[in-house]
C-alpha cells in the first residue's frame, strides 16, 4: 500500500512541475527557394493545374508527399484569408525540419486602382468573367503568374477567389521572410544601445529563479512524505520498573520451600519393654 501511495505522491508533484515550451507535433515544412516556384491544383506537370507562383524566401506545411510533390497548405483562416491546399514539385523546394519562424507566408491585401475591374476565371480576358469590383476595394493577396508577357493576381474576395490583371490593381509590398535563405549574408545587426530599464534585463533571470524555487517547494515535501512512509517505526522501550517491586516478583515467582523431612527417632531397648 506504502508503494502506491509513493508512486501516486510523486505523479502528482511531477505533473505540478513546470514544462518548458516543446513541440506538441513533428511537423514538415518546405521553403521556397527558387524563383517561379509554381502552385498546383493538382500533382501533375501540366499547364493547366498551375494555380498561381509562390513568393520566394517563405514556407508552407506539408500535408503529405506524392511521388515528385508536396502536398501544403497555404494561409491560415484568418483576417479575411482562407486556407488552401495545393501541390509543389519537390525539386523546387527545400525540405525544413524545425518550425520556421512566423510569417509562414505573407498576408497582404492589394487595392483595386482601375475602374470596371473584373476578375477572372483564369489568366486570360477569354476565361469567364466572375464578378466586378470597384476602385480602391482591398483584396487578399496569395500569387502572381504571367502569362503572355501579362501579370496576373490571384486573390480573394467574398467568396470568390480568381485573377485580376495587375494593369487595375496595385502591386503587393512584401518583403522576404526575417530567416536568411541558404547562401546569403546575415545582415550585420545595429548596435545596441544600454537598456537603462533594470525590470526587462531581469526579468528572465527572475522567471528562472521562480522556476528553481517552486521545484524546490514541490520536491521537499515529496521527499519527506517518501522518507516518513518508507522508515521503520520504532518499537516503544519497555517502561522501567522499580527495585523493590522487582523484587517482590521474583519472590512471588519462586517455588515454594520442600517440606522437612522428618527424621526417624532411634529406637532403644528399653522402648520394647
Amino acid at each position: 500500500m506504502k508503494k502506491y501511495l509513493c508512486i501516486l505522491i510523486l505523479a502528482l508533484c511531477a505533473s505540478l512541475l513546470p514544462v518548458s515550451p516543446a513541440l506538441a507535433d513533428t511537423v514538415s515544412w518546405v521553403r521556397i527557394t527558387q524563383d517561379n516556384t509554381r502552385f498546383y491544383r493538382n500533382p501533375t506537370n501540366m499547364d493547366a493545374d498551375i494555380m498561381f507562383e509562390l513568393e520566394k524566401s517563405y514556407y508552407l506545411k506539408v500535408v503529405s508527399e506524392q511521388s515528385y510533390f508536396y502536398q501544403v497548405e497555404l494561409m491560415d483562416n484568418d483576417n479575411g484569408f482562407v486556407k488552401i491546399y495545393g501541390y509543389v514539385k519537390k525539386t523546387d523546394v527545400t525540405p525544413c525540419d524545425t518550425v520556421p519562424e512566423l510569417p509562414l507566408y505573407p498576408a497582404v491585401y492589394i487595392s483595386v486602382t482601375g475602374s470596371n475591374a473584373i476578375l477572372y476565371s483564369a489568366c486570360s480576358t477569354a476565361s469567364q468573367p466572375l464578378c466586378s469590383v470597384f476602385y480602391g476595394q482591398q483584396l487578399n493577396y496569395y500569387g502572381s503568374m504571367t502569362v503572355a508577357n501579362s501579370k496576373w493576381y490571384f486573390v480573394k474576395t467574398g467568396e470568390t477567389f480568381a485573377y485580376i490583371n495587375s494593369a487595375y490593381a496595385s502591386a503587393p509590398l512584401i518583403n522576404p521572410h526575417p530567416t536568411p535563405l541558404p547562401g546569403e549574408e546575415t545582415p550585420e545587426p545595429e548596435p545596441v544601445q544600454p537598456n537603462t530599464d533594470s525590470e526587462q534585463t531581469e526579468q528572465p533571470s527572475q522567471s528562472f529563479d521562480m522556476q528553481i524555487a517552486l521545484i524546490i517547494l514541490i520536491c521537499i515535501p515529496a521527499v519527506i512524505i517518501v522518507v516518513i512512509l518508507f522508515i521503520p517505526t520504532r518499537s516503544k522501550p519497555k517502561s522501567a520498573v522499580s527495585e523493590p517491586y522487582r523484587n517482590e516478583t521474583a519472590a512471588a515467582n519462586l517455588p515454594a520451600p520442600a517440606p522437612k523431612e522428618k527424621k526417624a527417632r532411634p529406637r532403644y531397648f528399653d522402648d520394647y519393654l
